[in-house]
C-alpha cells in the first residue's frame, strides 16, 4: 500500500495534463499512487492517459462530465493511502513538494491539512507572480470568515482520517468545495497550515475554473462563510447580524448598510458577538487578525461611501472600533 494517494481530476486537459503528471512522477518521494479521474473529456485527454505506462499511475475515465468535486470524491474512494494529496491537471508540482509536506505532518501530529505557497505561471509556463501568505492555522481560519482562502487547493495534502471524518467534498458548493471543507475542518478543531515555501507552479489561463466560474465560486464561498458564522455564533448572532457581518468583512459590493449603520448597529452587535465567540474558540492572536479584518473593512466602507474623506478620518473610524 502506498503512503500517499494523489487525486487529479481532469476535463479537456490535453494541453497540460502530461506535464502535470510528469511533475508528480518526478517527486523526490516516490511511495505514492496517482489516480487521474477523466471527467468525460472530449479532447485528447483519454489518449494521453492511455499512453502513460508508469505503474504508479491509474486512470479512470467517464463518458459524462459531472463535475470535478464529484470526481474528487470518487477518486478518493478508490484510493488506498493514509495521506491524500491534491493536484490539478494544469499545474506543476515541484520535486520536493510531497517530501516537505510529509515532513511537516510527521513533525506535528496535530496538523491535519497542509498547503504550500505557489509561484504563478502563464499558459506558456512563464513566471508571472506568486502566492505568499500567512501560514498559521489561526490566519487560515480567520480569513475564511471574510471569504478568503489562503490555502490553494492543488497544494493540499491531508490525513485520510480527516477526510473520512468529514465524509466527502460537498458537491453543492462547487467550485468552492475546498473552501467549504476548510470551514468544516476549522469548526471541527482540525489544524490547518501552510508551508512557507513555493512548491507548486499554479497556472493562470482563461480556461481555469477560478476565472470561468469566478462569480459562482465567490457566491459558493459566501454561503460557506455564512454557514461558518452561523455555527460559530450559535445562539449569539441573529440571521441579519450574520449576513451584515459577512457582507462587511468580505467587501460585498451590495452591502446594505451605511457607515453610520455600521458604527451604530453592526459594531456593537454582530462584530462584538463574533469577538466573544472567537475569544472562547481560538488563540488570542485570532482576535488580532479578526480586528485587522474589521479595520480594513471599515476603511473600505469609508472610502466607498465617502471617497473624498481624508485618510486620517478612516483611521479615526478604526480607533473607534477599538
Amino acid at each position: 500500500m502506498p503512503k500517499v494517494s494523489v487525486i487529479m481530476p481532469v476535463y479537456n486537459g490535453e494541453r497540460w495534463v502530461a506535464g502535470a503528471i510528469a511533475s508528480i512522477l518526478r517527486q523526490d518521494f516516490d511511495d505514492f499512487e496517482l489516480i487521474v479521474v477523466n471527467d468525460g473529456s472530449t479532447d485528447g485527454t483519454a489518449k494521453i492517459l492511455r499512453s502513460i505506462k508508469d505503474r504508479r499511475v491509474a486512470s479512470v475515465s467517464y463518458h459524462r462530465n459531472e463535475g470535478y468535486s464529484r470526481r474528487l470524491n470518487e477518486g478518493i474512494e478508490i484510493s488506498t493511502a493514509q495521506f491524500l494529496a491534491r493536484m490539478d491537471s494544469d499545474d506543476i508540482s515541484l520535486p520536493s513538494r510531497f517530501s516537505a509536506q510529509l515532513k511537516e505532518l510527521h513533525l506535528d501530529p496535530t496538523l491535519k491539512i497542509i498547503g504550500t505557497w505557489t509561484y504563478h505561471i502563464d499558459k506558456e509556463g512563464a513566471l508571472v507572480g506568486e502566492h505568499r501568505c500567512s501560514t498559521t492555522h489561526t490566519d487560515v481560519a480567520m480569513k475564511l470568515l471574510a471569504n478568503i482562502t489562503l490555502i490553494h487547493h492543488p497544494t493540499v495534502m491531508m490525513r485520510r482520517t480527516v477526510f473520512e471524518s468529514m465524509a466527502s467534498y460537498d458537491t453543492t458548493f462547487e467550485p468552492a468545495e475546498d473552501f467549504e471543507m476548510w470551514t468544516r475542518a476549522v469548526l471541527a478543531n482540525q489544524k490547518l497550515g501552510i508551508i512557507p515555501k513555493h512548491l507548486l507552479l499554479y497556472r493562470l489561463h482563461p480556461g481555469q475554473v477560478s476565472k470561468v466560474r469566478s462569480q459562482i465560486q465567490w457566491w459558493a464561498g459566501r454561503r460557506a462563510a455564512l454557514q461558518m458564522l452561523t455555527q460559530l455564533g450559535a445562539g449569539r448572532l441573529d440571521s441579519m447580524e450574520q449576513y451584515l457581518a459577512f457582507a462587511f468583512l468580505s467587501g460585498d459590493p451590495d452591502l446594505p448598510i451605511s457607515r453610520n449603520d455600521y458604527m451604530e448597529y453592526l459594531l456593537p452587535n454582530g462584530l462584538l458577538d463574533i469577538h466573544e465567540v472567537i475569544a472562547t474558540r481560538f488563540q488570542r492572536s485570532a482576535l488580532l487578525i479578526f480586528w485587522d479584518l474589521v479595520r480594513r473593512a471599515a476603511l473600505r466602507l469609508g472610502h466607498r461611501t465617502s471617497p473624498g474623506l481624508p485618510i486620517h478620518i478612516y483611521h479615526s473610524m478604526w480607533n473607534r472600533c477599538c
